[in-house]
């Protein structure tokens, strides 16, 4: 019988990838032009993002030392940039991460229902460039949410309300602009009963007709709102609101998570916080990279769920332009908590108490009780440990998570490794790396070519002359 050897973690090297090769040759071109192309400054998050990126994963510009006590052996990591637009690998830590931390920290064990929200693409623009209004528009959402939750659940007070995480998504499948909502609601509301005690509501026969008349109810206020703050001109108001059917507005409350389907209920977050952009879909179909508008790239659009849809065909420039402008602004949250998980309201502990476990209200009060006496047990012992730093655990979890490989698990040994140091000096960083045979200079991104010079042609006035190159069309075309 054939021994199969338990995986073991190695270090990626982004410098092979697709993706960081054609931002190496063609990203300061492209920076260099993009006032010209769309007469407006590139954004400075935005050229931090990619520049960050390029950093991202590479020994030379420091690493973290993991070291096994048991057998002595050791290997290092690369620090991560830790970006929210282009780097696929921290985009993914980040899903990962959000995905832990609702299903283990936030959300009990109660049904899940995913509500999704998109406008009309004569709307959408300014939600891109107004991030007050798409708050605005996102809490109508909410909102009416809550109010079809409270129609279709019996024995509630007037005081309920729902349980929600909010992503706000930037982006399509073909990575077009494309603003709009997913929701991941509980699919029910709470109440307090006659005691005291925090109740949950499930809601029952929730079908298409409570999600269209939500779409109707979002619709009206939206255009509302779009009018009473002068985006929408009374002509332009008439016009949305004479639309036939659902006037661009679309409600979608189709998706939903049984209460105790833990893995469906990650897949769901983590379609809902996943990244906009996949460096494994991307293919590279030229060789030629001395331009951004020579590079010729392949990204697959194709869903499993779906037909198999064509390859999006586009050069680097169009790839940077399009991936700009889904890099979401600094100092904007990606998720947001609604309902009795807001961070300001009183019920939160109440829930959250529950996560990942079975809703069970009549045992808040002796869980609280609980908890209070292994503080008071744990401060009578006047035992002041050190605290350990989280950042390793963290990052193991989540390799460990996408890989499904214990990057902190001594080859040699087997037993648990743990990061003794983080070395950011240069010298130390060349003495480490030239001692371990590993490239000690930094990849260099390739510098910008200057414009063409212009050539005074003069005019042929006995007749056309072929020109002495061969001019190839299906470039332009």
């Amino acid at each position: 019988m054939k021994c199969i050897s338990p995986p073991i973690y190695k270090r990626r090297y982004p410098q092979k990838t697709v993706l960081y090769q054609v931002v190496q040759n063609t990203i300061l071109e492209w920076s260099g032009n993009y006032s010209l192309r769309h007469d407006e400054v590139l954004p400075e998050y935005v050229e931090k993002e990619f520049k960050d990126y390029f950093k991202c994963g590479i020994l030379a510009h420091g690493f973290a030392r993991a070291y096994c006590s048991n057998c002595s052996e050791d290997f290092i990591v690369a620090y991560s940039c830790k970006k929210r637009g282009v780097c696929p690998s921290c985009n993914t830590k980040h899903m990962i991460f959000i995905t832990m931390h609702l299903l283990e920290e936030v959300l009990p064990k109660l049904p899940l229902r995913q509500w999704v929200l998109s406008v009309p693409k004569w709307l959408r623009y300014h939600l891109t460039k107004d991030a007050p209004l798409a708050s605005q528009v996102l809490r109508i959402f909410i909102d009416e949410i809550e109010k079809q939750l409270k129609k279709s659940c019996d024995r509630i007070t007037d005081d309920a309300k729902l349980g929600a995480v909010s992503f706000i998504q930037r982006f399509g499948s073909r990575l077009n602009l494309h603003l709009h909502f997913h929701c991941v609601v509980l699919d029910g509301v709470f109440y307090s009963d006659d005691k005291g005690s925090l109740q949950f509501a499930d809601v029952y026969n929730l079908g298409k007709e409570d999600s269209d008349q939500v779409e109707a109810r979002v619709r009206k206020r939206v255009l509302s709102l779009f009018k009473r703050r002068e985006i929408l001109t009374e002509e332009q108001f008439e016009e949305l609101k004479s639309w036939k059917g659902n006037g661009g507005f679309s409600v979608n409350a189709d998706v939903q998570i049984e209460e105790h389907n833990r893995r469906g209920a990650e897949r769901l977050i983590r379609y809902c916080a996943r990244p906009a952009f996949s460096g494994e879909k991307l293919t590279l179909i030229s060789e030629k990279a001395e331009s951004a508008d020579i590079t010729r790239l392949q990204y697959d659009v194709s869903k499993p769920s779906q037909k198999t849809e064509s390859p999006l065909t586009l050069t680097a420039t169009e790839l940077f332009d399009n991936l700009a402008k889904l890099i979401p602004p600094p100092h904007r949250h990606r998720h947001h908590y609604h309902g009795v998980l807001a961070p300001n309201s009183k019920q939160r502990a109440k829930v959250t108490q529950f996560a990942n476990h079975d809703y069970r209200p009549d045992a808040a009060e002796n869980m609280a009780l609980q908890d209070n006496l292994k503080i008071e047990a744990a401060a009578s012992k006047l035992i002041l440990k050190p605290q350990a730093k989280t950042s390793s655990k963290t990052w193991a979890r989540l390799i460990a998570k996408v890989y499904e490989v214990d990057p902190l698990k001594c080859e040699g040994c087997g037993a648990q490794m743990k990061l003794i140091a983080f070395i950011k000096d240069a010298i130390s960083i060349t003495k480490i790396l030239t001692h371990l045979g590993e490239e000690i200079e930094a990849p260099k991104m390739q510098r910008a070519r200057p414009p063409p010079e212009e050539v005074q042609v003069e005019n042929e006035i006995d007749g056309y002359h072929e020109p002495e190159y061969e001019y190839d069309q299906t470039v332009s075309w």
